[in-house]
């Protein structure tokens, strides 16, 4: 195979690490912020992750599986990026075992060798992708509330965007060379298609389950130019910051801020 499996009792490990947990049941009732961003392919996730740190006025603890397995796993020459690749710039999701049994993990250890003292939180960008996927989250996230005592804020951000402009994010992207990233190769029209027909057919189904779990769900206007429209940029900063303050997340926020 060439890669590791974890087990589910080292991925808890993992997310107990990467949030600075103690390891023993008495945790002291310390208090995890979870933020998810989920939408559609070229919807301006990585964008909207800028904004929100703007808005909390602190770099945040970023999880994008994504760009994990393209910057760890594809772009370095990996095993598993070589088993992958081919699906990966074609448009197909990886199934859902590969992710929560190395592709999070590993993301999550790697997290957890990055700089910084504020760890009490992680931003998931793109993760949950599947039904699968949220239903192990929702389990993982139990497990660490009644094995650990922890008080979990989950909050969705779900980023709705029509599939034209979508299209057109992904064409302006191809186009764009990010200084020190090989340029990606699932961005072509055809490829665009396939990713965004698998968004609606196996990731938004996802966001039911995390309804039905009782998580607060926000919808943001994907469509506002947030790049380059500083009215939109404003608003978009005051929507975070409002729903941060208005769903358990103030404690996520600098003092301040």
């Amino acid at each position: 195979m060439g890669y590791r499996i974890y087990k589910e009792t080292e991925v808890l490990n993992l997310l107990r690490a990467a949030y600075c947990i103690a390891g023993d049941s008495d945790a002291g009732m310390a208090t995890v912020y979870n933020i998810i961003f989920i939408g559609m392919p070229a919807c301006g996730k990585n964008l909207n992750s800028c904004l929100l740190q703007e808005a909390v006025g602190r770099p945040l603890q970023i999880l994008d599986t994504g760009e994990y397995i393209r910057s760890h796993e594809i772009y370095r020459g990996t095993s598993f990026g070589f088993k992958v690749k081919k699906d990966v710039w074609h448009g197909k999701l990886l199934g859902d075992k590969q992710i929560t049994t190395y592709v999070l993990p590993a993301a999550l250890s790697e997290l957890c060798g990055r700089p910084g003292e504020f760890k009490n939180h992680i931003l998931y960008d793109g993760f949950p992708r599947s039904v699968g996927q949220a239903e192990y989250y929702i389990k993982m996230m139990n497990r660490l509330s009644t094995e650990y005592g922890l008080i979990i804020n989950n909050l969705v951000f779900h980023i709705d965007i029509p599939e034209a402009i979508a299209l057109a994010h992904s064409k302006d992207r191809k186009k764009t060379k990010v200084v020190g990233k090989p340029k990606r190769n699932d961005d072509d029209p055809e490829t665009m298609e396939r990713r965004i027909r698998l968004y609606q057919a196996v990731t938004v189904p996802a966001l039911n389950i995390l309804d039905k779990a009782s998580y607060k769900i926000i919808t943001l206007d994907g469509a506002a130019d947030v790049k380059n429209n500083d009215a939109a940029r404003a608003a978009r900063l005051f929507d975070f910051h409002d729903a941060l303050v208005n769903n358990g997340f103030r404690g996520l926020i600098a003092p301040g801020h």
